[in-house]
């Protein structure tokens, strides 16, 4: 029987945060706190959306694979020796040991414990020592197969056979943001933050602009710092909102902590969008940051409970852009950029997670600068217990 969300919040609570922004509260501190909520999250969440599993590009020869965790789930995504890709569950159904992790190729799963064998079709295709097991039948046995798409060589899963397709998620995502041409840029770069605090506050986080005057004071003195040069739009279509930058300098995050000029602006832009940053949440947790040189992906995801979470940070540039001489230097200073800034995030949220334990906290008032913090709540609320909010 699915859990009615006063098991958790007061109805009073549940009122506060379902009026209009200019009369809402924030969520309480249960919101963040709450395991019961988590596992709301992960089964009606996690296990039902499309979620960022890795890069396409990774993907090219026959055998290829990469291993990936998506709410304590393990997934691997490989493609076959057909050309198609595939992704299944990384776990052995002899008695659950990991059959896949890091990145390579491969001609087959092994499982490291018992050495149960899987085709990279998912078959399975070897178990030793099962001759004497009564009715034992192989095809029965093979990894569980989850659903799998491709948007701009970004690989999604998902684990409900019968979700809807991705393209219903995007909406009209793709034509907003067909200029920066992502699936011709190249990674360049891959890092992990880890994050004490509950994965929906790094979400919160990316999304308002209203903590950086104070939060990220090295920012001071750019135009990243007038709250006036901030908006939201909301997605027309699909599930994905955009928190916009628009400023008159063209600019990116390639000081640390802050924003300096650009070596290059991405050739296929127009005027406007050289001067203006995208930051587009794609419902659940995947931002895609986009500036006038480049890209970032932020994955912003539970590492292995309520109160820990992790944020993945790709950098993507144009190949041509990749191949530049100075291409190196400008890359540092972009990596630098964004980690100054997730430094300040991680000491931020992580103070704020400790004081949601405080019995003395209850939520203010939101600003309008919060609208996304605002519609993420509502997203969570409709979700996990149906409540009736604005639709999503």
């Amino acid at each position: 029987m699915r859990r009615a969300a006063t098991e958790i919040f007061t109805e009073q609570e549940l009122a506060a945060m379902k009026r209009p922004i200019d009369e809402a509260a924030p969520p309480p501190a249960k919101y963040y706190t709450s395991r019961a909520l988590y596992e709301l999250e992960v089964e009606r969440i996690f296990l039902r959306e499309w979620s960022w599993a890795g890069n396409e590009a990774e993907l090219g020869e026959p055998g290829s694979f990469f291993a990936s965790t998506i709410a304590s789930e393990p997934v691997v995504v490989v493609r076959g020796r057909d050309g198609v890709l595939r992704a299944f569950s990384a776990v052995c159904r002899h008695r659950g040991a990991i059959v896949a992790s890091g990145r390579g190729t491969c001609a087959a799963f092994t499982c490291p414990y018992h050495g149960w064998t899987y085709s990279l079709a998912g078959q399975l295709v070897a178990a030793p020592e099962m001759d004497r097991a009564r009715g034992f039948d192989r095809s029965a046995y093979g990894l569980v197969p989850l659903r799998v798409e491709t948007w701009e060589g970004i690989v999604f899963v998902n684990f409900d056979p019968n979700c809807r397709p991705l393209a219903e998620t995007l909406g009209d995502a793709p034509e907003y943001i067909a200029n920066y041409r992502l699936g011709t840029m190249v990674c360049t770069d891959r890092r992990a933050y880890d994050f004490p605090c509950n994965w929906k506050m790094i979400v919160e986080n990316a999304m308002e602009a209203y903590h950086l005057p104070l939060t990220h004071k090295s920012a001071a003195g750019t135009e990243y710092e007038n709250l006036r040069n901030w908006g939201f739009k909301k997605g027309a279509r699909g599930l994905w909102d955009d928190l916009l930058f628009a400023g008159r300098e063209v600019i990116s995050m390639n000081v640390p902590g802050g924003a300096g000029t650009v070596a290059w602006t991405i050739p296929t832009l127009t005027e406007a969008e050289t001067h203006k940053h995208d930051f587009i949440l794609v419902y659940p947790t995947l931002m895609i940051i986009l500036q006038p040189d480049s890209a970032v992906f932020f994955i912003m995801v539970p590492d292995g409970g309520h109160d820990r979470a992790k944020l993945i940070c790709e950098w993507r540039f144009p190949k041509s852009v990749a191949a530049r001489p100075d291409f190196a230097d400008v890359a540092r200073n972009a990596v630098a950029g964004i980690e100054g800034f997730n430094r300040e995030d991680v000491e931020v949220t992580g103070q704020t997670f400790r004081a949601y334990q405080s019995r003395l906290f209850r939520p203010g008032r939101y600003s309008h600068m919060e609208e996304a913090p605002y519609r993420f709540a509502h997203y969570v609320l409709q979700r996990c217990f149906d409540e009736d909010v604005p639709p999503r």
